[in-house]
């Protein structure tokens, strides 16, 4: 079955009488226009509920008596709608606006001869040529059928006609139809409408087909322009959701969403493709949820789109896939994004970022295609972040080489597959704050803020720092190869807790304050931290002491309790045996000079007798 058919809910019990009349239909197909001239006539003469074919018609059929109603079979003019309806009227009882009807655009309609203003919307109020006006039977508890204003996919252009829906809507939610909807013109929502549009399916159930000319680079799809005067702050829009529904952009110069002054609104089910511009393009927008929005194939630059070379060149990039951002004072606050996956998008970086607080990026996926030629080009960047908070947990991002450039601001992820191990790279001179749990990075080019920087539970390739500052807390991490810090301000806090490093360590004596425990060292250890403490660790390489300005060293010996100096096993020179018996005439323990197995051991303090 064709995923662009309506769902009717009567067609079984419709299908037989159906199938019976098709030979009538055939019958009668040469005298369609009579029959639908007939119908109208009906009407006209004052019958209670005639049958007009199309919402064309309408317009000419002048009501004659207040409150007469009429059927409308279908919003276009189709070939042998008048004589299926007729056939129809036969088979079911008591005939009403059909389910086919209105899913059609059909349904009741009744003359208000009250109203002589209000304008025709072709949907909810047609104005015949002679200006009176019929208007949809319609409970405000019932959704708003897209087909009610036209909305189809035999429509050149669907823009106008969605835009006419929104605008009726107040509140009420609009269900757009299946199947493949072309859109050319930008959908422009009015201030605060709480429109509620929904689809059939994020893949292939409602697409909006766009093929939008030049002229419209920086407008949405679906655009929602928060002011309309430079000067002047708008109330925005309040509670508008949009769910099930899949936008492909051919590539079209324009965003997939632009949200101007939003609060509460909620994006849910929707997929965002192939834009030269913005999927999502966010302008000061705050307590909204974004649930499971995807994003593939979005953003501009102004090089060769087709070149990865220029995609992740981020001096050429116009507009990132995804951008939030405020034009007011007042920030991006509270933004939701759950379950999202941002793939083979061309263009670095992925997200640009420059929020308010508290923005949560939960259980995000973000990648690109794997047998992309990346070689030669910069590499693509999941987060620029210019200012305010981000706040990652659960998801991954594959083969991105940056996971985060960092301006000012927040920055917190948890639990976060990275593959290949990410980048990260901050600019030096701010007060930013980092947490980074369970990520694997493969360098961190420096973290001379003086806010926190915690690391715990991180796998990192390898560390080579200088100019630190502020609070730095390595916990629980694991370091595959050297761990080097050089220098760092007199406000450096570096503690390195149960950790293990499996190449050398080389803490300079510029690098004051460090304090390293409980951890274990695969290889050589320099040690010269000024003011700093090396205390019980396991360094299986050659541990050396720079300089004497260190307030506490704990050396890396092996301390065992015997009764005794050992009588086997291998020993390095300083290694010391307590004694487990002390008594009066014995040594407090025994000393290493010479290593061997067991080495040559020397008694210190004698215990008076």
């Amino acid at each position: 079955m064709k995923k662009s058919n309506p769902d009717f809910s009567k067609r079984e019990s419709l299908k037989s009488g159906v199938v019976m009349a098709l030979a009538s239909i055939v019958a009668i197909s040469r005298t369609e226009n009579a029959l639908a001239d007939d119908s109208i006539k009906n009407a006209s003469a004052g019958s209670s509920a005639g049958n007009c074919p199309d919402i064309g018609s309408l317009k000419k059929l002048s009501p004659i008596s207040p409150g007469q109603r009429i059927n409308v079979l279908s919003y276009y003019s189709s070939s042998g709608t008048t004589a299926v309806n007729s056939v129809m009227k036969s088979v079911v009882a008591n005939h009403k606006p059909s389910v086919q009807s209105q899913h059609s655009g059909g349904g009741e309609f009744y003359y208000d001869a009250d109203d002589n203003t209000s304008p025709d919307d072709g949907g909810m109020v047609i104005v015949t040529d002679d200006g009176k006006r019929w208007k949809r039977v319609f409970s405000n508890d019932e959704p708003i059928l897209g087909s009610y204003f036209g909305i189809s996919d035999i429509q050149d252009d669907n823009g106008p006609a969605i835009t006419r829906a929104i605008n009726f809507s107040s509140n009420r939610r609009i269900v757009l139809p299946r199947g493949k909807l072309v859109v050319k013109t930008p959908i422009i929502f009015p201030l605060d409408s709480g429109a509620k549009i929904d689809g059939f399916g994020k893949k292939g159930g409602t697409v909006i087909d766009v093929r939008m000319n030049e002229g419209y680079e920086n407008f949405g799809v679906f655009h929602f322009p928060g002011k309309s005067d430079k000067s002047v702050k708008s109330p925005g829009f309040r509670a508008v959701s949009i769910s099930n529904i899949q936008l492909i952009g051919n590539l079209s110069k324009c965003h997939g969403f632009f949200l101007q002054y939003q609060y509460a609104m909620r994006l849910e089910q929707v997929t965002l493709e192939g834009f030269d511009g913005a999927g999502l393009f966010i302008d000061k927008c705050q307590d909204s949820v974004f649930e499971q929005v995807d994003v593939f194939n979005c953003g501009r630059t102004s090089g060769d789109r087709a070149n990865l070379k220029d995609g992740f060149d981020e001096s050429k990039t116009l507009v990132s896939p995804i951008v939030i951002m405020s034009s007011l004072k007042d920030d991006c606050n509270y933004l939701r994004f759950n379950d999202c996956q941002w793939e083979d998008n061309p263009v670095s970086p992925i997200c640009d970022f420059a929020g308010g607080i508290e923005n949560y990026f939960v259980n995000l996926h973000a990648e690109y295609n794997a047998h992309w030629d990346v070689s030669g080009t910069e590499g693509c960047t999941l987060f620029m972040q210019r200012k305010g908070t981000i706040k990652v947990s659960g998801g991954g991002s594959d083969e991105i080489k940056y996971l985060l450039k960092h301006v000012y601001g927040e920055f917190y992820i948890d639990s976060h597959r990275c593959s290949p191990a990410k980048n990260i790279q901050i600019k030096t001179g701010t007060n930013s704050r980092f947490t980074f749990k369970d990520v694997t990075i493969d360098t961190v080019d420096a973290i001379s803020t003086s806010g926190f920087k915690i690391f715990k539970d991180c796998i990192f390739n390898s560390i080579n720092w200088s100019n630190l500052d502020g609070d730095v807390s390595l916990e629980n991490c694991r370091i595959k190869k050297s761990f080097f810090a050089k220098s760092g301000s007199k406000k450096l806090r570096l503690r390195v807790i149960s950790s293990i490093i499996e190449g050398d360590i080389f803490i300079d004596s510029k690098a004051p304050n460090v304090l390293i425990d409980d951890c274990m060292v695969a290889g050589d250890v320099k040690f010269g931290s000024k003011d700093g403490m090396w205390l019980n660790n396991n360094v299986f390489g050659r541990f050396t002491v720079l300089g004497v300005e260190s307030r506490v060293i704990i050396p890396p010996i092996r301390r065992l309790l015997l009764p005794g100096p050992p009588k086997n096993g291998h020993f390095s020179v300083g290694d010391v045996i307590d004694n487990s018996l002390p008594q009066s005439g014995s040594f407090m323990g025994w000393v290493c000079v010479e290593a061997g197995s067991p080495g040559i051991w020397k008694g210190f303090g004698k215990i008076d007798e």
